[in-house]
């Protein structure tokens, strides 16, 4: 396990007409907070429903494994361990 697992890229599908929507995960906690407060209120480009409940909650999800990713390798490697 290394960095190399953090996410990188996260895709929504709207509920409402099946719009596939890609955002890039930045790779820094701040950057994802920035890109939660952007993304607030926001809609579907095609049918317009609102979707900031939605990426809120998957965009918080990812920062936290992202966050803990490098401490749970760190600690892998230090007691010679590993996960399947």
């Amino acid at each position: 396990m290394d960095k190399q697992q953090l996410i990188k890229k996260v895709t929504f599908v709207c509920k409402g007409c099946k719009t596939t929507i890609a955002l890039d995960i930045p790779k820094d906690s701040d950057g994802i907070e920035e890109l939660i407060s952007d993304l607030h209120g926001s809609k579907c480009p095609k049918c317009k429903t609102i979707l900031s409940h939605q990426t809120t909650e998957i965009l918080k999800a990812i920062n936290e494994y992202n966050k803990s990713l490098p401490k749970l390798c760190k600690l892998l490697k230090e007691h010679n361990a590993k996960v399947d």
